[in-house]
């Protein structure tokens, strides 16, 4: 690649830049200092997958969030999983399946009969858009399963990275989640809005 020619600072003020312009477009950071963002730009890690590699598996307890800078990936609900109920580095299937059965619970507790529920999905096709923010910033298991359709190209920023990015710029972070929580709101999504105040809960106990 031409990049690989380039010297090595100069390989990185390039990538730098290619960054900026993807992270610059991306919601979840649209409200941060401009100093946290120029050091974004310097954290982030770009990963290419290809067609029908997974990012994450609901269910997982996952350390990553994801900018997609372009291609497209599909991110699937299984209302049939129970995560409770599994450990967090369980192997969960494929998402592109479609036969998913569950079973519904009776108030005795018996298990009545069985109940087809198909899963929820989402195409997600423009650049700078987050997936797995929800888990990394709140720290809940993993939501959705989130796999490429196509050959994409995402860029990658570790929990660790956004624990240290909270402790240099405590603002523009607490933006950053204020922001998740209102596009939880505005999707009407009261159960993970319930367990992130099931968790802080717990956490200031």
């Amino acid at each position: 690649a031409l990049l690989d020619k380039l010297p090595r600072s100069l390989r990185g003020n390039v990538l730098r830049h290619i960054n900026s312009r993807v992270l610059r477009r991306a919601p979840i950071f649209v409200r941060v200092d401009r100093h946290m963002l120029a050091q974004l730009c310097a954290l982030v890690r770009r990963s290419v997958l290809l067609p029908e590699d997974m990012l994450c598996r609901q269910g997982e307890m996952v350390t990553e969030l994801y900018v997609l800078e372009e291609g497209q990936l599909i991110v699937v609900h299984d209302p049939n999983v129970a995560e409770e109920d599994h450990g967090a580095n369980e192997p969960r299937s494929r998402c592109n399946s479609g036969d998913f059965r569950a079973r519904t619970r009776t108030r005795s507790g018996d298990f009545k009969k069985d109940v087809e529920q198909q899963p929820t999905f989402r195409m997600v096709h423009d650049p700078g858009t987050a997936v797995c923010e929800v888990s990394v910033l709140f720290g809940l298991r993993q939501r959705e399963s989130v796999e490429a359709v196509k050959q994409s190209t995402v860029l990658m920023l570790t929990k660790s990275d956004v624990t240290l990015l909270g402790k240099e710029f405590p603002d523009s972070i607490d933006k950053v989640i204020k922001g998740v929580r209102t596009r939880l709101m505005s999707e009407n999504d009261l159960g993970t809005l319930e367990q992130i105040e099931r968790l802080h809960d717990q956490k200031s106990h």
